[in-house]
């Protein structure tokens, strides 16, 4: 099926995110306010109602949901790419910049 597919991926792709950035379950836990037992769940693979509606209906009106880093840029030069906000992504990725 394929939402039990698109929900496997993006438990895989969450848990190498977390391993990249160096964070442990509780640690990324922590971060979005939820307990180790809910990261571990979603990196089980272990959706959510709202996320299989979610996909179905993506499915259903021919979109898929494609996860990658928030900046490519970033992720290039190395930096975390589940830390921090947008700006201050923006503020590392000029620090990066004025670096080189």
């Amino acid at each position: 099926m394929v939402t039990d597919r698109a929900v496997e991926n993006l438990a895989a792709a969450i848990r190498q995110a977390r391993i990249e950035a160096g964070l442990t379950q509780a640690e990324l836990g922590a971060f979005v306010g939820a307990s180790r037992f809910v990261v571990a769940d979603l990196e089980a693979g272990r959706a959510t109602t709202q996320l299989r509606r979610l996909i179905e209906a993506l499915d259903a009106v021919g979109l898929e949901l494609t996860v990658e880093p928030r900046s490519k840029r970033l992720a290039s030069a190395g930096a975390p790419r589940l830390l921090g906000t947008p700006q201050e992504e923006d503020i590392v990725a000029r620090s990066i910049s004025e670096e080189s």
